[in-house]
């Protein structure tokens, strides 16, 4: 070049890792038409990463040297983009069927996240029944609702539950909706009755027998205990950054990966999407404390 700067080519794997982000980036909604919510959380962290240039350079020098990194990020990044392409055909699909707009999907995940209270992708009938949604909606007149009884709950069910699986789908909840209230004004309508749901936790009771609900708590308390580990090195990076670690840094590979996690703990989806890579993989939480010990002992060259 005539100014005599040289522009250094990617490497093979910078490249490669720059495919695997642009092959899941996805509107917000059609990544919430992802089941999974962690995975969207995942989603909508590699957006929000390939924005801030020294996130993504932290990245990239952590999927170049680091095998098992590198190993870790194919396979995430493999099951992503599975998920963005049929997401992707689920839109599709569900805008010639609902003629939903892309505000309302992101409503009606919202409403839909809080009556699965499991998290694993679908409503049952159980958490359908609990939550008084047909109530609110003035659809149980006429209906006893006892117990764990409701007829309007096991018809409903056997109408919008397309595959008989005995749980609704997010698409299948879409499509209810649009039946069930007003589309002339379908988002407000959706918002208010998250209202509800948020307001009145007792609505929202635990459903699922004694046993899942020891499982679950035995897995929350090691998430929790690895979220506080993770929130006390977000803590760490900030009072380095704070007093000005990353300046007095020896110039390597391993003080972008710092200047990274220094924007990256700024960034509130990318904490999300790592909180989560952190607390529910346990190779990657081993992975997320090799790079923690690695950046103390950038901080200790730099002190």
């Amino acid at each position: 070049l005539a100014s005599g700067v040289v522009v250094q080519k990617p490497s093979p794997r910078a490249q490669r890792l720059q495919q695997m982000m642009s092959s899941v980036s996805a509107s917000d909604h059609t990544i919430a038409l992802v089941a999974d919510p962690g995975e969207r959380l995942l989603l909508q962290g590699v957006k929000a990463a390939a924005c801030e240039p020294k996130v993504l350079a932290a990245f990239t020098v952590l999927y170049e040297d680091i095998a098992p990194i590198r190993v870790a990020g194919d396979l995430v990044f493999r099951t992503l983009q599975a998920r963005v392409r049929k997401a992707e055909s689920g839109e599709a699909e569900l805008r010639k069927e609902t003629l939903c707009s892309s505000t309302q999907l992101l409503t009606a995940r919202h409403l839909f996240d809080l009556l699965d209270r499991d998290g694993d992708g679908a409503i049952s009938r159980e958490e359908l029944l609990s939550s008084g949604l047909l109530r609110s909606v003035g659809h149980c007149e006429g209906c006893d609702c006892v117990s764990d009884e409701c007829s309007m709950v096991d018809k409903l069910m056997a109408e919008i539950d397309s595959d008989g699986d005995a749980r609704i789908s997010f698409k299948d909840f879409m499509l209810a909706a649009s039946r069930l209230l007003d589309t002339d004004d379908l988002e407000e309508q959706i918002r208010r009755l998250a209202d509800v749901l948020e307001r009145d936790e007792a609505m929202l009771s635990d459903t699922r027998p004694r046993a899942a609900r020891k499982r679950f708590a035995r897995t929350e308390a090691k998430r929790q205990s690895a979220s506080e580990k993770y929130d006390q090195m977000l803590v760490e990076f900030r009072q380095w950054e704070a007093a000005g670690l990353a300046d007095s840094a020896a110039e390597s590979r391993l003080s972008l990966v710092l200047a990274g996690c220094f924007a990256g703990a700024k960034n509130a989806r990318v904490v999300a999407a790592l909180r989560h890579a952190y607390t529910a993989y346990r190779p990657l939480q081993l992975m997320g404390d090799l790079i923690y010990s690695l950046m103390q002992k950038v901080v200790g060259v730099a002190r």
